[in-house]
């Protein structure tokens, strides 16, 4: 899915970006298997297809976790609007483009 290339996109700007996008992935990761733990549990025909999905987000969501971890965090020349990208991560308001 997309969503994991937005994230290793988000990921590269920042040492913080990176953090919140690891921790939106693993928070992703837990819900993702709760739900597939749940339509196992129902043993419904009609969940197959939802669950068949979300083990894709998984393993793409599982694929750019392990790209991230692999690749050292951006400690210098973050990005010039890593500061803004952070402050909505964080859901800071837009004034207030202090880095975290």
């Amino acid at each position: 899915p997309r969503i994991a290339l937005v994230l290793l996109i988000v990921a590269s700007l920042s040492a913080h970006c990176r953090a919140l996008c690891l921790n939106f992935i693993d928070e992703q990761l837990a819900l993702i298997d709760a739900r597939i733990e749940a339509a196992l549990a129902r043993r419904r025909l009609d969940d197959r297809p939802a669950t068949r999905e979300l083990r894709g987000f998984a393993q793409a969501l599982e694929r750019a976790r392990q790209v991230l971890l692999a690749t050292p965090a951006r400690s210098t020349h973050t990005h010039r609007d890593a500061a803004a990208i952070e402050a909505w991560l964080d859901g800071r308001p837009a004034t207030d483009l202090q880095p975290a």
